[in-house]
């Protein structure tokens, strides 16, 4: 996985895999505070990305917390 924080704060990343986050950043870089994970992957049929999964809530330390 790239680096993809410049600081800590507020972000919207894409990961190389497809899956998004929108929220917190620590000064580490890692998830921390209020945040939306989003895991997609590509439809078989359409190749297009979908949806499969969401967690809306709250990180330390780039892990789900709560």
């Amino acid at each position: 996985m790239q680096n993809w924080v410049s600081r800590a704060g507020k972000a919207e990343v894409t990961y190389d895999n497809g899956c998004t986050y929108k929220g917190d950043f620590n000064s580490e870089k890692q998830k921390h505070g209020s945040g939306v994970y989003t895991w997609m992957v590509a439809d078989e049929e359409s190749g297009e990305m979908k949806t499969v999964a969401t967690y809306d809530g709250a990180y330390a330390d780039g892990k789900k917390n709560g």
